[in-house]
Formats: C-alpha cells, sequence, structure tokens
C-alpha cells in the first residue's frame, strides 16, 4: 500500500494545533492565548502546503488512490486555509462578537477545516463521507456556540436537521453507488456505472446532487440558511460562509468530474433547476429583507445559483475556469464583508439594515471599503474583479446554449444591484437613529486592508487570476 505522509502534513500541523489548545486551555492559564496558537498552527499548514506545491511532482496517491493530491486539491486547500486563517484572526481580535469559550471555538474550527482539507483530497466514499461529517458536525456546534444566544440555539438546532437529513439522503446514495459497483472507490465507481440500469444509476446520483445541494444552500435546500446566518456569532459567520462553501463546491466539483463521468445530460436538468430556481429565489428574499445578516444569506444562496451554472459544462476547460475563478472571487469578497460587519455595531446588536445607516459619518474607510464589495458583489465597475467573473460564467452558459439561463443569470444580477446599493445608499445618505460603534482593532483593520487589496489587485488585473487557474490544468 502506497503511504504519502506528505497529503496528511497540513491537516496533521491543525490536528497539532487543537489537541495543544485543548490541552493548555484544560489549565485554565491566564497567560493562555488560544487565538495565537490557532494562527501559528494555521501559518505552518500554509507553509506546509505552499512547500508542496513547489515539488515537481504535483500528482500524489496515499493508500492506493484513497488521498489524492492534485493542483485542483491544492488551489481548494490554500483557499480553505487562508479564510480559516482569516476567520481565526477576526474571532480573536472580534470586539462586539461573543467570544467566550474562545478556546473551545478554535478548536472545533480546526477540525472543521481538517474535515474540509481531507473532504477535497478524498477518493473513496467512505473517508470522504467520515469527512464530510467531521466538518458538518463541528459546524453544527460553531453556530450554536454563543450559549447566551437563544438565536444561537436555535440556528444551531435547525443547521443540525437541516445538516442529519442531507447526510442521511448522502449515505443513502453512497449505498446505491456501492450496491451497484461493489465497490467504494470513486475510479472503480465510474467505471462501473455505464453497465448498470439506468435507472438505479439515476436514483443514486440524484440523491448525491440533493444532499450536496443542502450543504450547498441551493434552493429549495435553503430553508434554513438566513436562520442560521442571523443566528450564528457574525466573526462564525466569517468561517462558515467561506470555508464550507469552498469545500463543498470543489468537492461537489470532483464528484461530478470523476464519478459521475458519462452522464452530463442526465444531470444538466437537474442541475439547471437548481440554478434557476436559486439565481430567482435568493435574489427575491434579498431584495425583501430588513436584517443585513439575511439579507447576505439570500445573497449567498443566489451566488451558488450563478457558480452552479458552471457544473452544467465542466467537459469545457473554460467553464471549469469559470467556476474555478467564481469561487475565489466570492470567497474573498464574502470574507471582507462580513469582517467588515463584524466591526460594526450599535446598542441594540440586532443588524437590522437601520444598523449600517450614516456608516460613512462614522467610517469613511469602512464605508468605501464596503461598498466596493457590495459593487463587486453586484458585478458593477469600479471593481472589475466581480463584473468579469459574471460575464466568465455568463460566456460559460452562453457556450453551453443555455441561453434561457443567461438571462435569468442578468435579471438575477439587475436585481440584486438594488439591494446591495441600497446598502451604500444607507451608509452615505441616511441619518442613524442610534449610535454607531467600530472597532479599533489592530488585526481586524490589517485583515481589511490585505482583503481589500487583493480583490482592486484582481480588479486591476481582472485576467491575472484567470491565466493562473488555466496553468493549474
Amino acid at each position: 500500500m502506497n503511504i504519502d505522509i506528505s497529503i496528511f502534513l497540513p491537516a496533521l500541523s491543525l490536528l497539532v494545533g487543537a489537541l495543544a489548545i485543548m490541552m493548555f486551555a484544560s489549565f485554565k492559564s491566564k497567560d493562555f492565548s488560544a487565538g495565537y496558537f490557532a494562527n501559528l498552527f494555521l501559518l505552518v499548514a500554509i507553509v506546509m502546503l505552499v512547500l508542496l506545491s513547489c515539488c515537481e511532482e504535483r500528482q500524489i496517491e496515499s493508500f492506493s488512490g484513497v488521498l489524492v493530491q492534485n493542483n485542483i486539491t491544492l488551489l481548494a486547500h490554500f483557499l480553505i486555509l487562508v479564510a480559516t486563517l482569516v476567520s481565526t484572526i477576526n474571532l480573536s481580535s472580534s470586539k462586539f462578537s461573543d467570544k467566550d469559550n474562545l478556546p473551545e471555538k478554535l478548536v472545533l474550527i480546526l477540525f472543521c477545516t481538517i474535515g474540509a482539507l481531507t473532504l477535497v483530497a478524498s477518493r473513496e466514499m467512505i473517508a470522504w463521507y467520515i469527512s464530510l461529517e467531521i466538518m458538518s458536525i463541528s459546524s453544527y456546534a460553531l453556530v450554536a456556540s454563543s450559549l447566551k444566544s437563544e438565536q444561537s440555539s436555535e440556528a444551531g438546532i435547525k443547521y443540525f436537521i437541516q445538516g442529519a437529513l442531507s447526510s442521511a439522503i448522502i449515505l443513502f446514495a453512497i449505498a446505491c453507488l456501492y450496491g451497484l459497483s461493489g465497490s467504494t472507490s470513486f475510479v472503480e465507481i465510474a467505471a462501473s456505472l455505464g453497465s448498470q440500469s439506468i435507472p438505479l444509476v439515476l436514483l443514486a446520483i440524484g440523491m448525491m446532487i440533493v444532499g450536496m445541494s443542502f450543504k450547498l444552500g441551493l434552493v429549495p435546500f435553503h430553508y434554513w440558511v438566513a436562520d442560521v446566518y442571523q443566528g450564528a456569532s457574525t466573526a462564525i459567520v466569517v468561517f462558515l460562509s467561506s470555508v464550507i462553501k469552498i469545500s463543498v463546491a470543489f468537492s461537489f466539483f470532483i464528484l461530478l468530474t470523476e464519478v459521475f463521468v458519462g452522464f452530463e445530460a442526465s444531470l444538466s436538468k437537474m442541475i439547471w433547476l437548481l440554478a434557476f430556481l436559486s439565481i430567482v429565489v435568493g435574489n427575491l428574499l434579498a431584495f425583501a429583507q430588513t436584517n443585513l445578516k439575511r439579507l447576505f444569506a439570500y445573497s449567498a444562496v443566489a451566488h451558488t445559483g450563478y457558480f452552479s451554472i458552471a457544473y452544467l459544462q465542466l467537459s469545457d476547460s473554460f467553464s471549469v475556469m469559470a467556476l474555478m475563478n467564481y469561487v475565489v472571487f466570492y470567497s474573498l469578497v464574502t470574507l471582507l464583508s462580513f469582517v467588515i460587519i463584524d466591526m460594526i455595531s450599535n446598542k441594540e446588536k440586532n443588524y437590522s439594515l437601520d444598523m449600517i445607516n450614516g456608516l460613512a459619518k462614522k467610517s469613511k474607510v469602512l464605508a468605501l471599503l464596503l461598498s466596493l464589495t457590495l459593487l463587486a458583489l453586484a458585478g458593477l465597475p469600479p471593481i472589475l474583479f466581480g463584473l468579469f467573473s459574471k460575464i466568465f460564467i455568463l460566456l460559460s452558459a452562453i457556450q453551453g446554449g443555455y441561453i434561457g439561463l443567461s438571462i435569468v443569470l442578468v435579471l438575477g444580477a439587475v436585481i440584486a444591484c438594488y439591494y446591495y446599493l441600497n446598502i451604500v445608499y444607507r451608509m452615505y445618505f441616511k441619518e442613524s437613529e442610534s449610535e454607531i460603534l467600530v472597532s479599533d482593532s489592530g488585526l481586524q483593520w490589517t485583515l481589511v486592508t490585505l482583503l481589500s487589496a487583493t480583490i482592486i489587485y484582481y480588479s486591476i488585473y481582472p485576467y491575472r487570476l484567470y491565466d493562473f487557474l488555466q496553468s493549474l490544468f
């Protein structure tokens, strides 16, 4: 059996970090800072990953192909680790989010990240499913980790119920695939599906897509997404809205391209419907929201619908590039959006849209950066990163002949312009009814600066990321 531990090194670093935090936190030492420990081991994991990416041998298999490292895996792992690092720095330095039981929250974040890393690397159904559950169970606990908040507890229960249902559906799909192929290996399942009864194969694939749609938050499996965003601490939402989305989006891509090869025509109708409903329902529900976090939750549903269009054309290299580009874009912009939201508060702490009124008078810099972020999400200049990401998805749909879905994408983007620009209008032209509080944390301001600089860089050179992604294949 081929065992190459290099694939495990970043995850092992996080595991050591989680165990160290658990050990030192048990002594209740006042001098112990869990945040520094978590950030240190995340940096070590990132350095290990960069060193692995510099090796000539990019395709590495371990445990006879159970875990695989390639260019796609490396890209996903880098995004996951960077998003986790941003999340832990923000959580440990947040002024307004609940930081009670901080060591426990950081341990859960590290365990969730370990699950995300192994999920993307797994090419065997049992390892893949265990990784998914490690990530999912940790995320349920994170949502409910604000023990003093009833909303957090309610959101945690709802997230658990929704997640348990999706896990059961996925497990049923895995059982069907095993029954059809007699194997849990991605390669062997893909090789055997073509010779099986088509209705049974489509049932297994359909159940897998439903389960993954729950994880991605696609309509009609989005029902409690907004409750989770609203109930969870904003610092936790920074993590969940990026890391979970990245890992599931890449894992879904791997399933479609390595397991369900040859069934594109059968899958396209279901994915088309999921993308269509997510764009329409997500934007319409976001349009009607009066709570800032719920608005971003439904916006996330719509954006997931946007990049899901690329799943329709994964045999085309341009569509693959468009998908990867959009996931990178959305991850960066979402991280920046929620870090900024976490830096703002008022006495009520209810995150209503009124909370953002008059922000420009309190902090011109934060108002400007949040405005640029919203323009990027809307796909409007001067932030060309968002505009080109949407154009790539649009071109992918047009090349595939999905003209109707292309029109829906454009109309959805137009609707989104209203509720994004409404926030900008409130920041500059509405008077605040209560005092706005702005964080003075140096670490949070550093995060905002670095994320903004990255987004602006890709707006000045919008093709740089696309060219980089092309070089990976």
